[in-house]
């Protein structure tokens, strides 16, 4: 089962605009690239939509690798975005965080994994259950 823990700088990607080149990259000879810069990515912009109500979480565990969020990932969650099915979300399950498929149907609401090592989680009165958020980016690195 995955678990998300929030960052310790939860909310703020801020490393700031850098350089943006507008060149097409080869894999047979390098160029210099200092006569392409184009303009400065501000991360910021680019993956966080609602600023107030977004943040990050860190993912441990496997079991939403079919979605691509391995473990070690930061995923970028909007708290302001209401969840529809087929949306990843990170929900708070009796006091645990993790990362789900939502989905939402006449039979109540399930979490789903992306990975067959794991099975759905039926979410039921009995349950301490809030949807944190829906996640909008995944970060990893290569």
């Amino acid at each position: 089962m995955n678990t998300v823990s929030p960052t310790p700088d939860a909310g703020a990607l801020s490393a700031g605009p850098t350089e943006s080149f507008n060149i097409n990259a080869t894999a047979s000879s390098l160029s210099p690239a200092r006569n392409y810069i184009d303009d400065k990515i501000d991360f910021n912009r680019l993956m966080v939509t609602h600023p107030r109500s977004t943040f990050t979480m860190k993912v441990t565990g496997d079991s939403m690798v079919g979605a691509h969020i391995p473990d070690g990932a930061t995923l970028v969650v909007d708290r302001s975005i209401a969840p529809w099915n087929g949306a990843i979300v990170v929900a708070a399950v009796n006091g645990e965080f993790t990362v789900k498929r939502y989905e939402r149907s006449a039979e109540g609401i399930r979490l789903l994994p992306a990975n067959k090592k794991y099975q759905p989680l039926q979410i039921t009165d009995r349950m301490d259950f809030q949807v944190w958020g829906v996640v909008t980016r995944v970060i990893i690195v290569i």
